[in-house]
Parts: structure tokens; sequence; C-alpha cells
């Protein structure tokens, strides 16, 4: 009985199980992770139901929704974007000891009202129309996301307690998995795939276009100076999983070589499909001259790390010491790239408002979706800082502060918006400081996910 229950152990260990006996890991996905990103995904579904948010109470409100065949590209779009709320609702009813049917019942009735609600408010937005068709294809999603909830949760429990123990055995291999996750979030974003015949053609036209000007030697024509230099920063991120990659192999015991071809052609693949999926997406457009600058940065981070072991060959058993490195690099390219940015890009107010503290007084004349991309771009930003602030600590073996991270956060993007506010690029806006504390917050809450309080025992064993 006793070799039975060490062998069981050890099978529950070897397939990551966090839930397994001795395991130092917490479960991830708790109620309140669940409750939030439910509430997260009803406020994404309210926004893009209600945009453009002009109303016509004129027109009264259906309670009648007429029948529209769905088009394929939308209806996979409303598929997909209720499989994660149906999952996050699921999981927010779960108990110990509930009853599969009570989670079901639930979780499918707040999903179908949900989506019946949402497409009666379309009935007053001249811009929107509503459609009993989409209503089943949410539906369907939800229920697909109710089913897989369980399993989801169970899968990344395993994936945690699997990347906690192999950041403490092979910490190269880990942290080039995390930033390759990173990476690909980050070009994805807003994850708004739209694969409609329409779009499909579309994205052909831009395609050909594109590869017209590659081949005039005539790169982002189109493109203002300081979307050239947002350009040239994504492509260069894929400098970093190539150095990474190849630390891993050689932390593994590979060859230099075969580290090398390893974090060359790997990188090579993921800028592939990175652009492929860009295909398929409305915010971004598949770009030849993306994939060629990704590829030569991956070169350029393959030839780094190459060079680091042919001088250094114990690098890869000295994971902190390379975090030093990595984290001091990082911020200085994040320095200059927020200096690049603000030296090319134009003013947007005159002069004599240069100096007034107003929130969001310089964007009433722009666009939602110009006010939201800005946003975005200015909240990875914030979650960069606080990602190296946290990295600093980690590498000195300092368990780091939760209110040093913040307030750093928090001080920079203060000081980034009064050196807009001097160059005469923009007003303060408030919401800044918003930004840069959720950025924080989010950046630490990760931390503590992946290292936790056993974080002390784990860069002390690197």
């Amino acid at each position: 009985m006793p070799t039975q229950l060490i062998r069981a152990m050890v099978d529950d260990a070897t397939r990551g199980d966090d839930r397994a006996p001795g395991t130092a890991k917490p479960p991830v996905l708790t109620r309140r992770t669940t409750r939030l990103l439910a509430v997260l995904g009803l406020a994404a579904i309210a926004y893009v139901t209600l945009f453009p948010f002009e109303y016509d109470l004129s027109r009264g409100v259906s309670w009648r929704l007429p029948w529209h065949a769905p088009v394929a590209g939308d209806a996979m779009a409303n598929v997909l974007a209720y499989i994660p709320l149906g999952a996050c609702l699921r999981l927010v009813l779960r108990r110990r000891g509930s009853y599969r049917v009570v989670e079901w019942g639930l979780s499918l009735l707040l999903v179908a009202g949900l989506s019946y609600l949402s497409e009666v408010a379309q009935s007053v937005i001249p811009a929107r129309v509503p459609s009993a068709g989409d209503t089943l294809c949410n539906v369907f999603g939800g229920i697909l996301g109710i089913a897989i909830g369980p399993w989801l949760q169970r899968s990344l429990r395993n994936l945690h307690a699997w990347l906690f123990n192999l950041l403490r055995t092979r910490p190269f291999e880990a942290a080039a998995m995390v930033a390759i996750l990173a990476l690909a979030t980050h070009a994805l974003m807003p994850f708004d795939l739209h694969p409609s015949p329409g779009h499909i053609q579309r994205s052909l036209a831009a395609l050909n276009e594109s590869f017209t000007n590659l081949g005039t030697l005539s790169i982002y024509p189109a493109l203002s100076s300081t979307q050239k230099v947002g350009k040239i920063a994504a492509a260069g991120a894929y400098a970093l999983p190539a150095f990474l990659m190849v630390l891993a192999a050689m932390e593994a015991g590979r060859t230099l070589r075969f580290a090398a071809w390893r974090g060359l052609s790997r990188c090579g693949l993921l800028a592939l499909a990175m652009e492929t999926a860009q295909f398929f997406t409305v915010s971004h457009v598949a770009d030849p001259a993306d994939l060629l600058a990704a590829w030569l940065f991956a070169g350029v981070g393959t030839g780094v790390a190459c060079l680091l072991c042919m001088v250094s060959p114990q690098s890869s058993r000295r994971p902190l010491v390379v975090l030093r490195g990595l984290v001091l690099m990082g911020a200085a390219g994040l320095a200059l790239w927020g200096s690049a940015v603000l030296v090319f890009s134009s003013p947007r107010i005159a002069a004599p408002m240069r100096s007034c503290w107003l929130p969001l007084a310089g964007n009433f004349d722009r666009s939602w979706n110009g006010v939201l991309g800005d946003y975005t771009t200015g909240f990875f930003q914030y979650l960069m800082v606080s990602a190296l602030i946290l990295l600093w600590y980690r590498s000195r073996r300092i368990p780091p502060s939760t209110i040093i991270v913040f307030c750093l956060t928090v001080m920079t993007a203060l000081l980034v918006g009064m050196v807009q506010v001097m160059l005469g690029r923009a007003l303060m806006d408030t919401a800044v400081v918003l930004l840069a504390s959720l950025a924080a917050a989010i950046a630490i809450r990760l931390d503590q996910a992946i290292c936790s309080r056993h974080a002390g025992k784990v860069t002390s064993q690197l």
C-alpha cells in the first residue's frame, strides 16, 4: 500500500497536478479570479454590443428579434466570444458537492439572457442589426464554454504546477515559454478574428500591396513615424525568445550549433504563425516587411546568445546573472522606445492649453477606437515597466515590495505624461494613473501566481 501511494504521488507530480499531496503551489483560477474574468467578459460583450453608442429611442425597443441568417465570419466571432464567458460563469457557480444540472442550468440561463438582452438593445442602435441567429450562435458558444469549464480549470492548474516545477529545474526554458506567450498575446490583441470572405479579400489586397511596396524598397509608406517606431519595437521583441531558447538548449546539455538552430528556427516559425493569424484579424494587417524584420531580430537575439555562450560557457548555469543583464537591456529598450514615440509623435492640442490638467481633454476630438488603441498601448507599456521592476527584485533574490512596484509604475506614467505636456504633445490625462495602477496590480498578481510565497525557495535553487 505505501508503495502504491508513493507511485501515485510520483505519477501526479509527473503530470504536474498541483492538487497532489506535498505540492506547494496553490490552484489557479480561484473563485475571485473567475469572478473578475466574468465581469471583464461581461464588460467586453456590453462594449461590443452597444458600440458605437448612438441610440435612437424613437425606433422603440423590439422584444421580438427578426431572423437573419448569420454570416460565417460573424457566426464564428459570436461563438468564440461567448466560450470564455460560459466557462467563467460555470466556474463561478461551481461549488464542492454542487449538482451539474444546477451549474449547467444557471450558467445557460445567464448566457441566454445576456445574449437576448444584448440583441434587444441593438434594436435602438441605427448602426446595428438585431438578429435571432446571432443569439443562437452566442448560446452555442456559451454551451461550449460551460462544457469545457472544469476541464479548462484542471488544465490550467496542471500547467501552472508544471511551469512552477520547470522554473525550479530549467529556468531558461520556463522564461522562453513565458516570453513566447507574452509576445503572442501582444501580437494578437485585441483578438478580433474576422475570417469572413470579404475580410479575407481585403487582407489579400493589402498583402499584395505590401509585396509591391517591398519590391520597390518602400517600407511602411502609409504609416506615420510613430507607427513605424511601434512596428520596429514589435519586431525587436522577437530577439528575447530567440535569446532565451538558445540558453534553454544549452541548459539542457545541447551543442551550441543545435541551440542556435533551435532559437532561430522556432522564432522564425513563431513570427510566421503570428503574421498568419494577423491575416484574419481586423486590427492588424499581415505584412511581409514585419515578418522579415522579426526574422532579422530573431537572428540578432540568437547571435547574441551564441556569443555569450562562447565568451562565458557557464552562462546557462547562472540564470540570475543573465536575468539582471536582460532587465537592464529591457529597461534601456523601453526607455528608447518611449523616447522615440515622444519625439516622432505630432502635437494634438493648441499651445495655450499645454499646461492644463484636464482628464481626457486631449481626446475630445478623437474617435473612441483611437483613444482605446492608445490606452491599450499605454497599458502594455506600464505592464512591461512593472514586470521589469519585479524581475529586478527576483534577480537580486529579494522579495518584491508591492508598494514600491506600484509607486514606481505610477511615477513612470506621470513622468511620461509630464514630458508630453512639456513637449506639447498632449494634455495630462488622469486616466494614465488608472492604467498604470491596473498594470501594476496585474503584474504583481502574475508574479505571485508564478512564484507565490515559496519564491524565496525557488530563487535560492536557481
